[in-house]
């Protein structure tokens, strides 16, 4: 006897009833007037006339996109159309009998509780499985069976909708892959350290093996991209991740948890002589990127977790390897720190200063002051220098020292230098407007010397306030403006376009050359306080000095002595041929109403 499925390949026709009711309700009897013959091409079975709308129906599920098949309750195929036969791949006139053998487990194997028992509630069950190709290939179906019953109510067969859901799925995981991996490197994001790193905590703890989270931060990053460019830092990272994957052990958890920042996790170590040694391997041998040799060093903090002292989560361990990692940085490039106890009151009173600090900037805490500059040929005050101080509703004034650090370490100083350029700005333009041309300096932060946006800050404040460029003066120290010396050049060049004065502040401390001073638009060279200090008992800060102020001179530079206390200071600073000084001897930072009054007393308005 000829099976239903290999009717398929025959040269007969049939004519199957498909209900567009697949209920077996009350009104069963009546099924048969809802029925809607369908007309297999190329399959006959007698007593059934060709129908044109059965023709036109089969074309229509024949073009259709999705895969559509009518099986009887064995699995058997009595219809598949080309979308089927394409997704299996059968040709037109292939027998596909053995390309849905899956199905036929599906109805009869282990699953076939859930299916009947659907089928039996519902007439419909929804699901997915795999199968296999012509080709030996695997395709996973989305598929959706539809029961098909007599007027008894025992399902005669099932139609089946079903589609490819390979390519749905692979993008699933690659999405998926992409929100918990670098996109960079390949390894592990910040949050997928943490989700691997709490699953695997319980684990370490209960067979009481400890473990070490070491927080990995290459130094002076910038100056890789700075002198390669961006895309040969990208090239140094996906190295420098390589290196890290072939020093440690498989079975470490590594990620890159920021831009040049890495985190690793080594489960079964806790040996902070055997870890410092893995990360030397590290950097040890110089990477070779576009030609060019380039040698890193790295900050590393650790937090360990032992079994006698079980880190709570992973979040803890990264704040405590953060905690060490900055203490770390404060060492000194190429440091490795392990978190101590101690180490975690200080991040606590840093967070402490942040809260406050952010509560500051909208209560109105910050303060500006004025310590007078004076001409040394002179005497007379001819500007000052705004600093910036912090008044809390209780307690003293607070000096930079105690939150400017931790303001540039979060970006808080943005803010706060935003605040203080317009605070400066009315005074200089209020100042103007009576008639006093003083000349005030203004610090500008690293950071705010990143923001490519600060020259349209300025601008945005001259316009409003009214206030002469010329009485502005901002001071870069030394380290900040060579840290990146062409973004520097750019931004200074730009404000300089404005009609600003640019200072070098703590000028002898680092170590700019004079290729690069001559490049940058400069009008003013301060001597550190550090040299002035010891003038009167070292020849050598002496001879700084004086180097430092026939250099300005040399490139006609005003030079500005800072730091001076003493007359002995004043006296020595003015033989050398020092334009203006500033310093405790001749007046500590003050309001400005008190500047005003001490500049008027030296100065006619002008």
């Amino acid at each position: 006897m000829t099976e239903p499925h290999e009717l398929l390949g025959s040269t007969d026709d049939v004519v199957i009833d498909l209900p567009t009711t697949p209920s077996r309700g009350d009104n069963a009897a009546t099924s048969n007037n809802d029925n809607v013959v369908l007309l297999l091409p190329g399959v006959q079975t007698a007593g059934r006339p060709d129908q044109p709308l059965s023709v036109r129906l089969h074309e229509a599920l024949d073009a259709s996109k999705e895969m559509i098949l009518v099986v009887e309750p064995s699995g058997h195929v009595l219809f598949a159309n080309t979308a089927a036969k394409d997704t299996m791949g059968f040709g037109a006139d292939t027998k596909p009998t053995s390309s849905f053998r899956a199905i036929e487990s599906l109805l009869s194997g282990p699953r076939r509780s859930e299916v009947w028992e659907a089928l039996e509630q519902q007439d419909s069950w929804q699901g997915d499985l795999s199968t296999t190709r012509s080709d030996g290939s695997t395709v996973h179906l989305e598929l959706t069976l539809l029961a098909d019953r007599t007027d008894t109510g025992d399902v005669q067969s099932l139609t089946i909708v079903a589609h490819d859901v390979g390519e749905h799925r692979a993008l699933q995981h690659a999405l998926q892959h992409r929100s918990t991996h670098d996109g960079l490197t390949g390894l592990a994001n910040r949050q997928h350290l943490l989700s691997e790193l709490n699953a695997l905590l319980p684990d370490l703890q209960e067979r009481s093996v400890g473990g070490a989270l070491l927080l990995v931060d290459i130094d002076e990053f910038r100056t890789v991209t700075n002198s390669l460019g961006h895309e040969a830092g990208d090239r140094v990272l996906v190295a420098f991740a390589y290196r890290l994957l072939r020093t440690f052990a498989a079975n470490t958890l590594l990620a890159r948890v920021g831009g040049d920042e890495f985190g690793v996790f080594c489960p079964g170590v806790i040996d902070l002589a055997v870890l410092e040694d893995l990360m030397t391997r590290t950097t040890e041998a110089p990477f070779y990127i576009d030609g060019s040799e380039v040698h890193l060093s790295v900050v590393t903090g650790v937090a360990l977790t032992t079994p006698d002292a079980p880190a709570l989560n992973a979040e803890s361990m990264l704040r405590d390897a953060d905690a060490a990692s900055h203490r770390g940085k404060e060492r000194g490039r190429g440091s490795f720190e392990a978190f101590q106890p101690q180490l975690q009151a200080d991040a606590a009173d840093r967070m402490a200063v942040v809260q406050d600090l952010r509560r500051a900037l909208r209560a109105g805490e910050l303060r500006a002051l004025y310590q007078p500059k004076i001409d040394l040929r002179t005497g007379q005050i001819v500007g000052a220098e705004a600093l910036m101080r912090w008044q809390p509703p209780s307690g003293p004034l607070r000096t930079p020292d105690s939150f400017i650090e931790i303001a540039e370490d979060t970006g808080l100083i943005l803010p706060m230098g935003r605040w203080m350029l317009r605070e400066v700005a009315n005074e200089i333009s209020r100042l103007q407007k009576a008639g006093h041309r003083l000349e005030i300096s203004l610090n500008l932060s690293a950071r705010q010397l990143d923001q490519h946006t600060f020259p349209a800050e300025v601008a945005d404040v001259l316009r409003e306030t009214g206030m002469d460029p010329q009485l502005i003066e901002f001071e870069i120290t030394e380290s900040a403006l060579m840290h990146d010396v062409e973004t520097s050049a750019h931004l200074l060049s730009q404000l300089k376009a404005l009609g600003v004065g640019i200072a070098v502040d703590d000028f002898g401390t680092g170590y700019s050359s004079l290729q690069y001073l001559q490049r940058l638009p400069v009008d003013v060279l301060k001597v550190d306080r550090a040299f002035v200090s010891s003038l009167e008992t070292s020849s050598g800060d002496r001879a700084i000095v004086e180097a430092v102020i026939q250099l300005a001179q040399a490139l006609k530079l005003r030079s500005v002595a800072e730091g001076v206390e003493t007359a002995e200071q004043q006296a020595l600073v003015t033989e050398l041929g020092c334009d203006l000084a500033q310093g405790y001897y001749i007046a500590r930072p003050m309001p400005i109403e008190d500047f005003e009054a001490m500049a008027m007393r030296t100065i006619a308005p002008a």
